[in-house]
């Protein structure tokens, strides 16, 4: 949300209930450099997220688990282990059991959509799909961001417009079906 400049939106969905762990925090102070984002972003995502859930002794040896299931050959040695210390985390700590989980990582999509402590799973066209019903962004600011996305190299589904289009429709038709929307 950072590249698109849409950290305020995402702050706005997670209603000051955003929470990461100290691996997910790593990443994004990692990412954060390497993209050359502004400050600003910074402070809103820490401010979104608060101080970092530190796993404890208990809980390495699931998370370790969890990543080496998500693990493909010729991986990273840390490849998905922010991803499996915050799913580790929700199932363990009641403080974030039943959070909706955020990735666009396939393999912890796969694991967190499993997960029953995990309410949901979201990607990042899912969000703006909310974004968009919430009224805060439109559809073609939403077709330009996905542009954006593919040029700087991020893996995003659906990736093009129609695509993404369905998904919203069939969002704002399940909000209007439950009385959420206009």
């Amino acid at each position: 949300m950072a590249i698109l400049d849409h950290v305020e939106f995402l702050d706005r969905f997670v209603q000051k209930r955003g929470r990461w762990c100290a691996s997910i925090e790593y990443e994004w102070r990692r990412s954060h450099r390497a993209l050359d984002l502004s400050s600003k972003f910074d402070v809103q995502v820490r401010n979104m997220c608060g101080q970092p859930i530190q796993p404890d002794h208990g809980d390495y040896v699931d998370i370790q688990l969890l990543q080496e299931q998500m693990r493909a050959p010729g991986d990273r040695r840390i490849k998905h282990l922010g991803e499996a210390e915050m799913i580790v985390l929700i199932r363990r700590r009641a403080e974030v059991m039943g959070s909706i989980f955020l990735t666009d990582d396939a393999g912890a999509r796969s694991q967190a959509i499993a997960e029953p402590a995990v309410n949901r799973c979201l990607g990042t066209t899912e969000l703006l799909a909310y974004f968009e019903v919430a009224g805060w962004i439109t559809r073609n600011v939403v077709h330009a961001d996905l542009l954006v996305l593919q040029e700087a190299g991020r893996h995003v589904r659906p990736s093009v417009a129609r695509e993404y289009d369905q998904l919203a429709d069939g969002l704002l038709l399940k909000m209007k079906r439950a009385g959420l929307s206009s």
